[in-house]
């Protein structure tokens, strides 16, 4: 007979019909819940067995040298890339990195955060917005996120991101200067700000937001990207550029091209997002947006060895804002001018 799974801080919320982030407070007694509010949900928390991660509790004691990062998807190249850095850095500073990969499903997450908790590990990386972020706090393990894009008021632990929206614009903005005005733009998953890059870019030039311009690839695969972005070209033959959100859904709009007749750059431009490894190998070689990976592992790993090397976790919002560069190729047809996001 196999073990129960592990309650959550969730199942603690869910029990006492209260957030995770008041539940998180209440067990932590830290004063920013009501006492009767507090009782309660100890008395819940009590009642449905909830154990809060005692070894975690402890690494201010005991430290493992280990670092556990937490990950969306392995298949996109530059999350690749991303913790590829992340393992030299760690590695340079003494570190082993423990890697867990969630595919976007709240259940894995929480499962890799249960057993980087219980291992324990001296701190914790998640890349993208977690949804269990609470579970870490509570068991006052210090923590950065990467690529987080949440307001401050919600996050409470140290963020390093890059200028999504501003590295988009610049992509659109450039298009727009070789003079395109119907451009259209393929998404994916979690994309919210580099799709409001692409819709402030129009409106700024005086263009109207045209939905049949737009397509949803859905997942992060080169050939959910091909297949939405060939099915746009052919219903809209007035359309002249493309911005993809990644370079892995632009490899998927190139392939549209050569499969609708459109030569590239001749009869359609086209922009990625990240610049990984294989942009500058694409035919054309690919402009994109340049991600300042090493940048962003380097803060992240300085701002999680400062919270384990202090006596006291204390809440922490600094939030470090890096920029994103265009870097121009052949896939616009514009040669190499340069240039670099607002």
């Amino acid at each position: 007979m196999g073990r129960a799974p592990r309650l959550t801080l969730r199942d603690v919320a869910e029990a006492a019909g209260v957030s995770t982030a008041t539940v998180s407070h209440a067990l932590q007694g830290n004063g920013t819940v009501s006492e009767e509010t507090a009782a309660r949900v100890r008395s819940v928390a009590a009642e449905i067995g909830y154990r809060p991660h005692r070894s975690a509790a402890n690494l201010r004691r005991q430290r493992t040298s280990t670092i556990g990062v937490i990950i969306p998807l392995l298949s996109n190249p530059f999350i690749g890339e991303l913790v590829e850095a992340l393992y030299a850095e760690c590695r340079a500073r003494g570190y082993t990195v423990l890697c867990g990969t969630t595919n976007y499903d709240a259940d894995t997450e929480a499962h890799y955060i249960d057993l980087f908790l219980g291992h324990p590990c001296d701190g914790i990386i998640v890349a993208g917005p977690p949804d269990r972020l609470e579970e870490i706090i509570a068991a006052g393990v210090p923590s950065v996120l990467i690529d987080c894009h949440m307001p401050s008021d919600f996050v409470r632990v140290p963020v390093v991101e890059v200028e999504d929206m501003h590295g988009m614009y610049s992509a659109v903005a450039h298009l727009q200067r070789l003079g395109h005005r119907r451009i259209g733009l393929v998404y994916g998953p979690l994309d919210e700000l580099r799709q409001e890059g692409y819709r402030r870019a129009l409106a700024d030039a005086g263009e109207e937001y045209d939905p049949g311009l737009v397509a949803d690839a859905g997942e992060l695969q080169f050939e959910n990207a091909a297949a939405v972005c060939e099915e746009m070209l052919r219903a809209r033959p007035d359309l002249t550029a493309v911005a993809a959100t990644t370079d892995v859904l632009a490899f998927g709009v190139l392939q549209a091209a050569r499969r609708t007749g459109r030569r590239v750059p001749d009869d359609l431009a086209v922009v990625g997002f990240d610049d990984i490894p294989l942009a500058a190998a694409a035919n054309p070689p690919l402009t994109t947006i340049a991600q300042p990976v090493d940048e962003i592992v380097s803060h992240a790993v300085a701002l999680l060895l400062e919270q384990i090397a202090a006596k006291e976790i204390t809440l922490d919002r600094r939030r470090v804002t890096l920029k994103a560069q265009l870097v121009v190729r052949e896939s616009c047809g514009s040669g190499r001018d340069g240039g670099e996001s607002r």
